[in-house]
């Protein structure tokens, strides 16, 4: 039953349960449609007691928030085509009490734009569904004044793309007490019940976890004192960045001083005059995702406070400073020209801004409109991140032999940064811009997640998201689920999705996923085949290694390329075994085959004396090879042993010569960050461990705190460094000054990817050496590489546990295994036995079964 109380409120309890639908709310009598609305949805429920099943699911377009008794559960909703909504499930239990609970939402209505994010929408709307309550018309609802309904959308600063949302504009004094248990919902109008929409009538539960949130503070103030406006302070969404652009920064050493107590959390109190502007800059050490947030303690009436964002203190491209000493932020040259917030207050208060953001450094300038105090409590980042708990390691030596290595650990440490920050919902290219799931990139990073924390919902994520994305013709959309326009068709992109499902396939053994998807598998297969010619050579557009291998011409050849679709053709046929397809496993082998001989026959240039055989970067049209040759072309083709492995050490010894695998004149560098691991693997595959260490840390080295050779002014290394760069060949790597572009560069590039974060895969896989040699993971292989060092030490996810190992030069080993687990493992060095049950096979090879701890004598 429901009954009114006399304030006019819509109670509930669990007796009067009823069926979930979409709601929304009107405006002129027609539901809620246009861009950047933000609506409050509110429901009391009587309850007799918690209930037992006390999980919620809720939906929601575009995303939303959700509060129980004042205390939030969500900050946001997973991306999602309209059509293929989903819902959050969330456990309720520790805020559900007998008696009165209050369920609030806040609610924003993207509308009908382009992002990365979601598909096109029209209409805004919520679902709601439990045991104790639902969405429906006795849920009340009211549009929100305090954050200002403009259209303006943040555009990116290359071809001023739409990419993310729109400026806020947030007036604190119209924030009403909307958690506060008496508050009045009565004048409210009720909900409309939705009868035409997009979305399924049940969504069905995402596959992944809500996103972790924690408040952080800002370890370093870089600067403080007075700003100088050129433009004026008007309360226009597209003057806010440019304002703080323009103006220019007066650095007040004693107030820096002063504001380096909101490091701590403690307040900071400033003066000002009307008209006066005063701004701060902090420096986070690290990219960050997650929602701004300010505690006023004290403030005249109409301070307006605005919030610009950065994430590289240059660029590559052009070498432009975007940051000063002085605190002086380009807040408009990274995500976009308008990429920056404004709060208007009038007293003590905490704003929470309601859309993600993301940089490493924060500038705020406080504007005065009349003289007075202004006292912040607290300025800081929610950081928002999908739940990333990293239980793996690496460490050895350093090349004395007599304490870890802080160059391999600074590396480990800048990587972890960067691969958390661009796990949201989604593995996201990089948040706060393209903040899309790449097709690429994101493959390896769901492995390195994988086997740093054991996770892989994200992959589930991945795979179901693509694959409601592939058209008629089998392509996948670049960056799914979203509207974005599909610029592209790039075959070495859309044959990662496979990868993807191979990847978990092998990790969890699940042949039911395998089956699920494998539709999607042979109608992508069969398109990627259609490009392959009667010799075996395959033809089609690609990005290979973005920026620096030259582009494919018309009825061309890549060898950057070729080698993926080999190996990839190979590991598909296995699959195809798996759910019974004997028919198409033959024939993608065979096609592997074919185009592996094609492969040596075309695509191998003979040596010339000054050189030998290499892999020729493209063929043309002709089948000739372009006078072009680079290390990119050689990453796959000899990390997966496509090429005898007598020649795959000529190879790899001029193109990736010692000591470091710089590369000798007439080589291109390889430059898009995921190169990286494929580099390193080709190098240690072909037992040059030593080299790829070397070529690890002097790829890294320009971006390691402290580091000789990292151009970054002192002030803005921090104790982590970076950050990484979005393409790896920089301005020092080709000797460029001054204004001199760097075409390995994209002239909109940003500091937050998680592209160069994938050495971390490298690290567990061929330093600490372990594998999975079967799906289910019940059996790996363990092989160890000490890379020229004395000691190697870390802990690596598998999918039945941690496995944990040591080994030194001495021949000293220590290896723990977990429960229903069998290892065949390749000890380091000779004349070593294990200590236990353990089965020697011959020389340094041994057979074990966990859960175990084993040594050698």
């Amino acid at each position: 039953m429901s009954n009114t109380s006399e304030s006019g409120e819509i109670h509930s309890s669990s007796s009067d349960v009823g069926t979930a639908r979409w709601i929304g709310w009107s405006t002129n009598g027609t539901p809620e449609g246009r861009p950047n609305r933000f609506a409050w949805f509110q429901r009391i429920v009587e309850l007799p007691a918690v209930p037992a099943e006390s999980e919620l699911r809720f939906a929601a377009d575009s995303t939303a928030r959700l509060w129980i008794n004042g205390v939030i559960l969500r900050r946001k909703v997973a991306r999602n085509a309209r059509d293929m909504a989903t819902c959050e499930v969330v456990d309720c239990s520790s805020v559900l009490r007998p008696g009165k609970n209050i369920l609030t939402v806040l609610l924003h209505h993207w509308g009908d734009i382009t992002t990365f994010q979601r598909t096109a929408g029209g209409l805004a709307g919520l679902w709601v569904d439990s045991s104790w309550v639902v969405s429906d018309s006795k849920w009340k609802t009211l549009p929100v004044e305090a954050y200002e309904p403009h259209t303006l959308q943040i555009l990116g600063l290359r071809w001023l793309t739409p990419r993310i949302r729109f400026p806020q504009i947030i007036h604190a004094a119209r924030m009403i007490d909307i958690h506060n248990p008496d508050f009045d919902t009565s004048s409210w109008p009720q909900a409309v019940v939705l009868e035409n929409f997009p979305w399924p009538v049940r969504p069905l539960d995402v596959e992944t976890k809500g996103q972790r949130d924690e408040f952080v503070l800002p370890p370093l103030v870089l600067a403080a004192g007075q700003s100088k406006r050129i433009l004026p302070v008007e309360d226009d969404p597209a003057l806010i960045g440019p304002g703080l652009t323009t103006s220019t920064c007066e650095k007040n050493e004693k107030e820096t001083v002063l504001a380096s107590s909101l490091c701590q959390g403690k307040p900071w109190t400033i003066s000002g005059k009307a008209g006066d502007s005063l701004y701060v800059t902090v420096d986070f050490q690290r990219p960050l995702h997650g929602y701004p947030l300010i505690d006023i303690g004290q403030c005249p009436w109409g301070t307006r406070l605005d919030f610009g964002y950065g994430e590289i203190w240059r660029r590559h491209y052009d070498g432009r400073i975007l940051l000063r000493q002085d605190g002086w932020l380009d807040t408009g040259r990274v995500v976009g020209s308008r990429y920056a917030d404004r709060i208007i207050i009038s007293g003590p208060g905490t704003v929470e801004l309601p859309d993600e953001r993301t940089c490493r450094w924060l500038t705020l300038h406080i504007h005065f409109y009349l003289s007075g105090t202004v006292t912040i409590n607290r300025l800081g980042i929610i950081s928002s991140q999908h739940p990333f708990n990293i239980l793996g390691s690496c460490t050895m030596a350093d090349e004395q032999g007599e304490r870890d290595d802080s160059r391999v650990a600074g590396i480990v440490r800048l990587c972890s940064d960067h691969a958390t920050v661009s796990m949201t919902d989604a593995i996201v290219d990089t948040p706060g811009r393209e903040d899309g799931q790449w097709l690429e990139d994101a493959t390896p990073r769901a492995e390195l997640c994988a086997r740093w924390s054991g996770e892989t919902s994200l992959r589930y994520f991945y795979l179901r998201t693509v694959s409601e994305s592939q058209n008629k013709v089998g392509v996948f959309h670049n960056f799914p689920p979203s509207n974005f326009p599909n610029q592209t068709n790039m075959a070495d992109w859309q044959m990662q999705w496979g990868q993807m499902l191979w990847d978990e396939w092998i990790w969890s053994g699940d042949e039911n996923l395998v089956r699920r998807f494998f539709p999607t598998l042979s109608i992508l297969v069969a398109t990627l085949l259609e490009r392959m010619d009667a010799k075996g050579l395959w033809h089609g557009d690609v990005n290979a290694d973005i920026n620096t291998t030259p582009p494919v011409p018309k009825g061309g050849v890549s060898g950057v390329v070729a080698p993926w679709l080999i190996t990839r053709l190979i590991r598909f046929a296995a699959l195809a075994r798996v759910v019974g397809n004997e028919s198409l496993a033959s024939a993608w082998e065979a096609a592997a085959e074919l185009m592996k001989q094609a492969f040596k026959k075309h695509l191998l240039v003979p040596g010339n004396g000054q050189r030998p055989t290499l892999i020729a970067d493209v063929l043309d049209a002709d089948l000739k090879p372009l006078p072009s040759f680079s290390q990119a072309a050689h990453s796959e083709a000899l990390g997966e042993g496509i090429i005898d492995p007598e020649l795959a050490g000529v190879m790899l010894d001029y193109i990736f010569p010692e000591p470091n695998g710089v590369p000798p004149s007439g080589i291109l560098r390889w430059n898009n960050p995921t190169y990286s691991e494929r580099v390193l693997k080709a190098l240690s595959r072909n037992q040059r461990g030593a080299r790829a260490l070397r070529h690890l840390l002097e790829r890294y080295s320009q971006y390691l705190p402290g580091d000789p050779a990292n151009p970054t002014p002192p002030l803005f290394q921090g104790p982590h460094g970076g950050p990484l760069p979005e393409y790896w060949i920089s301005r020092e790597d080709q000797s460029l000054r001054g204004d001199a572009i760097n075409h390995a560069q994209p002239g909109d590039e940003t500091g937050s990817h998680g592209w160069g974060a994938v050495p971390l895969l490298w690290l567990h896989e061929y330093v600490l050496g372990v594998t999975i040699a079967s799906p289910g993971g019940k059996k790996l292989r363990i092989t160890p590489d000490l890379c020229g060092r004395k000691f190697i030490r870390g802990k690596t996810c598998t999918p039945r546990g941690l496995v944990e190992l040591e080994a030194h030069e001495s021949g000293s080993f220590f290896l723990q295994l977990p429960a229903e687990t069998e290892a065949l493992v390749t000890l380091p060095f000779a004349n070593r036995q294990l200590k236990g049950k353990a089965q020697q096979l011959d020389g340094n090879r041994w057979q074990i079964s966990g859960p175990g701890r084993w040594e050698t004598v």
